[in-house]
């Protein structure tokens, strides 16, 4: 019988942090969610902390290359294969092709199979990954920052709708993603970026202390301490890193109409983060 993502959520804090604190974290992300993000990113911070002066001493000496001197590269991945992704995914695909066509960038359709060809994971992230230690969402995760910081260029999720091809006005930015203004996001980063939408520079600051925070955690635990482990780990590194502070600073504000279940697009957006599980007029 297959657990619900409470029931999961909750043996993962357990595991994570013992059964009273985990029980209490438990709870607690269901009467104040604010709270629970807050409480768990500090708790982080402190069992991270070494980990994140460690990173931290190496980023200065990384070139902050913009994106147009990198990799040309728009990555997309549906594990499984596009063969037989949902329609949705494929009809992003093909609108992605379409409006690139003529351009210098170069679609890197990934799955499962050529996934190696452009990344070599450590033996035991794979491990984890058959066991079900890591989840095909989260693994994503760590491929993505992975390509980024080794070639740089651009990740959309395969979910990603993009309108039109303005991917030359984001060259000159070292680090992009998508932003919202201050206010209107509720999320625990205030709309300071989105892991589905992210492009850099080869060897760029972000991307690799995200890839070795992901080394390091996975190496040493077994469990998913919280769904939204990306944004908790680029969290901890906008507070306690300035240079990210400072790179992530740097991006615009841009594509604020980028979620919701309507193909509409607002002035400064042009990209649609969708749902694979519904039905759109594409």
């Amino acid at each position: 019988m297959k657990k619900n993502k409470q029931l999961i959520t909750l043996e993962n804090l357990v595991k994570f942090f013992g059964i009273a604190n985990g029980t209490k974290l438990f709870c607690l992300r269901y009467i104040n969610r604010k709270k629970y993000y807050s409480i768990l990113i500090e708790k982080l911070k402190n069992t991270f902390s070494i980990d994140i002066r460690k990173i931290r001493s190496d980023l200065n000496r990384l070139p902050l290359n913009k994106i147009g001197s990198s990799s040309k590269n728009i990555w997309v991945l549906w594990y499984q294969g596009f063969d037989t992704a949902p329609k949705v995914v494929k009809s992003n695909l093909v609108q992605l092709q379409k409006i690139t066509r003529y351009s210098k960038y170069n679609i890197v359709c990934l799955d499962k199979n050529n996934i190696s060809k452009y990344l070599k994971l450590p033996d035991y992230i794979i491990e984890k990954v058959k066991k079900g230690k890591i989840t095909l969402t989260h693994l994503s995760d760590i491929i993505r920052v992975g390509l980024l910081s080794q070639y740089g260029g651009i990740w959309l999720d395969s979910t990603c709708y993009v309108k039109e091809n303005k991917f030359n006005n984001i060259n000159n930015y070292i680090f992009y993603t998508q932003k919202y203004k201050p206010g209107v996001s509720s999320f625990f980063n205030n709309g300071k970026w989105s892991g589905f939408f992210m492009a850099s520079g080869r060897y760029n600051p972000v991307e690799v202390y995200l890839y070795n925070m992901f080394l390091i955690y996975w190496k040493k635990y077994d469990v998913l301490v919280d769904y939204f482990l990306i944004d908790i780990f680029l969290k901890l590194g906008y507070e306690n890193i300035s240079l990210l502070k400072q790179i992530i600073d740097s991006v615009p504000f841009n594509n604020s109409d980028i979620l919701g279940d309507e193909i509409s697009f607002k002035k400064d957006t042009w990209i649609k983060k969708l749902n694979w599980r519904k039905k759109y007029d594409l």
